[in-house]
C-alpha cells in the first residue's frame, strides 16, 4: 500500500511540473517532435554595421600605378554556431557607389568612375548590385590564437557567379565580431574584359592587370 501511495505522489508531481509543448501531428504529417528539441542548436544572427564596415579595391596597369577606392555596402548578415564559428552569411553591395579615392574629383577621379560603371567594366546601369555568400568556413590549425580562417564562397558580378576562397582574420566578442580579409580576383571571369592582354592577345598598350584586389573590413552586430 506504501509503495502504491509513493508512486501516486510521483505521478502527481511530475504531472504539476511544465511539459515540454508536442508539435501537433498535423503540421508534419509523419511523426512528432518536442518544441524543446529546436533549442539545441543555439545558432547566433549577426547584422552588419554598414557605418563601420568598409570594401576597398585596388586595380592597376600592367605598367605604373593603380588606383583604388570603395563601394558601400546594402547589407549584410552572418550565422554563428554555438561554438563561436561562422557557418553562412551573405554580403551585398550597391556597384553604383563605386568611388575611386586616389584622385581628386576634378583631377580625373569623377571620369574614372563614370567608366567603372558603363558596360567596359561593371555594367552598373544593368547590374546595379553584386554579392558575396559564404559555402563554407574551416579554421586555420592556428586558429584559436590568430583567429584565421578560410572562406569558400559564391561571388556574383554582373550576373555571373563564381566560386573564390580567401583567408580572413576573426575577432568574437559578446555583442560584435570582426572579420577582415583580403581577395584578388581575375575580372574576365565576370566578364570584365577592357584592355586585357589575356583577352584581347594583340594589344600592347595600356593593358590592364586581370587582377582585382578587394579588401573588406567587416563589423558585424548582435541581431534578433
Amino acid at each position: 500500500m506504501r509503495v502504491m501511495m509513493l508512486l501516486l505522489m510521483c505521478v502527481g508531481i511530475a504531472q504539476a511540473q511544465s511539459k515540454p509543448g508536442i508539435i501537433p501531428l498535423s503540421e508534419f504529417g509523419t511523426s512528432w517532435l518536442w518544441r524543446s528539441q529546436t533549442g539545441l542548436t543555439k545558432d547566433t544572427n549577426w547584422e552588419l554595421n554598414q557605418k563601420e564596415s568598409k570594401l576597398m579595391w585596388m586595380g592597376k596597369p600592367i605598367v605604373g600605378s593603380g588606383h583604388e577606392g570603395t563601394i558601400q555596402f546594402i547589407s549584410g548578415s552572418i550565422v554563428t554556431s554555438s561554438s563561436g564559428q561562422i557557418t553562412k552569411g551573405e554580403l551585398v553591395v550597391d556597384m553604383n557607389t563605386i568611388k575611386n579615392t586616389d584622385m581628386k574629383p576634378d583631377d580625373g577621379g569623377k571620369d574614372l568612375e563614370e567608366h567603372l560603371k558603363n558596360d567596359d567594366f561593371f555594367s552598373v546601369a544593368k547590374f546595379p548590385r553584386a554579392n558575396f555568400s559564404i559555402l563554407k568556413v574551416v579554421p586555420n590549425a592556428t586558429n584559436k590564437t590568430t583567429g584565421q580562417i578560410k572562406i569558400t564562397g559564391l561571388l556574383t558580378i554582373k550576373g555571373i557567379t563564381n566560386q573564390v576562397e580567401f583567408t580572413a582574420t576573426t575577432v568574437n566578442g559578446k555583442e560584435n565580431i570582426s572579420v577582415k580579409g583580403d581577395l584578388v580576383i581575375d575580372r574576365t571571369k565576370w566578364d570584365i574584359n577592357y584592355q586585357s592582354k589575356s583577352i584581347f592577345k594583340s594589344l600592347k598598350d595600356g593593358i590592364i592587370s586581370d587582377e582585382i584586389k578587394i579588401s573588406v573590413d567587416l563589423k558585424f552586430f548582435k541581431g534578433c
